[in-house]
């Protein structure tokens, strides 16, 4: 409350000072008169349903506006991630480990609600979709995957994770509802024009290869790391291994299903696997995005703590926290020059991470609950 007070006001004495919410109101303001949204590949990237989301926002003074915005992001965020714990996913983080998941999350998360990034509500509606699909409510979970997808389109992949995990249940309820958002962008503006600007829209998104884009912009993903090992591949192959990575997680997923995983146990992996491949296999890798990973490496962290585990899988998540942490802060708070090594300190990160999933996958025996004992009957009960 205190960080999100101080951003508040500054925002209130300089609400164009380090915020990315112009570009949103301008995209907002576009819509509204009926002007082109893409004038190029950068700038208002999203699509024109998120235009029209954004329309509203700019009949309020700048400074409200701003604010606005970032207190539905903190919401949606601290929301998902409150109702996430008190869900009981990781059944051994109790109640009186809460503020420490919440002080861990703060210096991942500061940087995308200071300068008013969309990330925190995508994570935040992603974790929501899980939570969803957990108590059998895959009309919500369609909603908040399909609003994700006119935000960034690659939030989809966990949608299509949920399909292979929930077929009969899920497949048609995220047909309907990106049918459906899709439809809405029509209602509230002229349909010529919307048309023309989807048509702009995949156009200018299927256009932007980002790794073409200069070292100081360029995606902070497993590309990255291929460039820091002197590891040279062609585009087919690297999209090959874009594909296959996201198959082997949903493989791994449905796998785990089958040999009897407890649903908590499911969930959390396929979270923490998504956003993995989200931030090393993606179109769109920028420093501020590794907040998507955030909540799965604090909800390990915490938890690697809580129970009985070596020193080992303590060092390892420890080290991924401490590198996503250090690449973030190097890149917000020191001017150096950009250069693949402190460009790819993040990745690292990510991909210790997720190095640490799979171990955590292995080191149980095939249908054990990812749960210490004396929470197992509990838990199992409650599923």
């Amino acid at each position: 409350m205190i960080a999100l007070i101080a951003i508040c006001l500054r925002i209130a004495l300089s609400p164009h000072r380090n915020t990315v919410f112009i570009t949103f109101a301008t995209g907002g303001s576009h819509w509204i008169q009926g002007t082109a949204l893409y004038d190029n590949y950068r700038g208002f990237v999203y699509s024109p349903l998120a235009a029209a989301f954004f329309a509203p926002f700019t009949l309020l003074p700048d400074a409200a506006a701003d604010i606005l915005w970032r207190l539905i992001n903190v919401a949606v965020y601290l929301g998902a991630a409150m109702w996430w714990l008190r869900a009981n996913i990781h059944a051994t983080i109790s109640r009186t480990s809460y503020p420490w998941v919440f002080l861990l999350l703060l210096p991942l998360s500061i940087g995308n609600l200071n300068n008013g990034q969309v990330n925190p509500l995508v994570i935040g509606l992603l974790m929501i979709s899980l939570l969803a699909a957990h108590t059998g409510r895959f009309n919500l979970a369609a909603l908040c995957i399909a609003i994700t997808a006119y935000f960034k389109i690659y939030p989809l992949a966990l949608g299509l994770v949920l399909v292979v995990l929930f077929p009969r249940r899920f497949t048609w309820r995220l047909l309907v509802a990106l049918l459906l958002l899709g439809a809405l962008s029509f209602i509230l503006q002229r349909p010529s024009y919307v048309m023309e600007q989807y048509r702009l829209w995949f156009a200018t998104r299927s256009g932007d290869d980002r790794r073409l884009y200069k070292m100081n912009i360029a995606p902070r993903d497993l590309w990255m790391l291929l460039r820091l090992v002197h590891i040279t591949i062609s585009e087919r192959l690297y999209t090959i291994i874009q594909i296959l990575s996201g198959a082997v997680i949903a493989l791994t997923c449905l796998i785990g299903q089958k040999r009897g995983w407890s649903q908590n146990r499911l969930l959390a992996t396929l979270l923490a696997l998504v956003t993995a491949w989200m931030l090393l296999c993606g179109p769109a890798t920028e420093s501020a995005t590794y907040i998507l990973l955030a909540p799965s490496v604090v909800f390990a962290l915490t938890e690697a703590f809580s129970q009985s585990q070596s020193t080992i899988m303590r060092g390892w998540i420890v080290a991924s926290y401490a590198l996503l942490l250090f690449g973030l802060q190097l890149n917000s708070f020191f001017h150096l020059r950009k250069s693949v090594y402190t460009m790819s300190i993040q990745p690292v990160g990510a991909l210790l991470f997720a190095g640490y999933i799979i171990a955590e996958i292995f080191r149980y025996a095939p249908g054990r609950p990812h749960l210490s004992s004396e929470h197992q009957d509990e838990s199992l009960q409650e599923n």
